[in-house]
């Protein structure tokens, strides 16, 4: 949302900018009004990833997400903690280098699937891509790994027909034919 002072020429300016709606806002705008950038934390240097991550889940939950949803994001996520190794390091340490090194670190510590390894960096994109947003990081693209499809082997002919069988209800069942 944007804010704007009054801008009547007898008056001075306000201490406080004054709500207005969207409408307004597209008028003032195109009536050559200048909309004031939005204010932001100064000390958002020197926050740790722990704790952008508390800020994090406490958002997820005022969002409404569900248990399950945060559970899943706590478990992944610490997982990326544990792969920085240190208590103090900042959120805007991490760098797209980072991330890369974690996903290697997926694929090679653990027996993961590409399908996990894929979960872990989506997560961790959501979180990063939040601190973003909240000027706690630089912006920067991060993509997913590719995923590997598996191919499911099929039934063969005989195997279909042995399933499409009509059963025999004989009771005891004799043998195979």
């Amino acid at each position: 949302m944007l804010y704007f002072y009054p801008r009547p020429a007898c008056l001075p300016i306000p201490p406080y900018p004054q709500l207005v709606s969207c409408t307004e806002v597209m008028v003032r705008l195109f009536l050559g009004e200048k909309a004031m950038k939005r204010i932001t934390m100064n000390n958002t240097e020197n926050v740790i990833v722990s704790e952008a991550l508390e800020y994090f889940f406490r958002k997820c939950k005022a969002k409404n997400l569900s248990e399950r949803t945060i559970k899943t994001y706590k478990q992944r996520l610490l997982v990326f903690l544990e792969f920085l190794d240190d208590e103090a390091f900042l959120v805007s340490d991490v760098n797209l280098s980072i991330v890369d090194d974690y996903a290697i670190y997926l694929r090679e510590t653990g027996n993961r699937n590409d399908v996990t390894v894929w979960s872990h960096m989506r997560e961790l994109r959501i979180f990063l891509y939040f601190c973003m947003n909240e000027g706690l990081l630089a912006k920067f693209k991060i993509k997913l790994p590719k995923v590997d499809k598996k191919i499911k082997e099929t039934y063969t002919d005989e195997e279909l027909k042995l399933l499409l069988k009509k059963p025999r209800l004989n009771f005891p069942p004799s043998k195979q034919q």
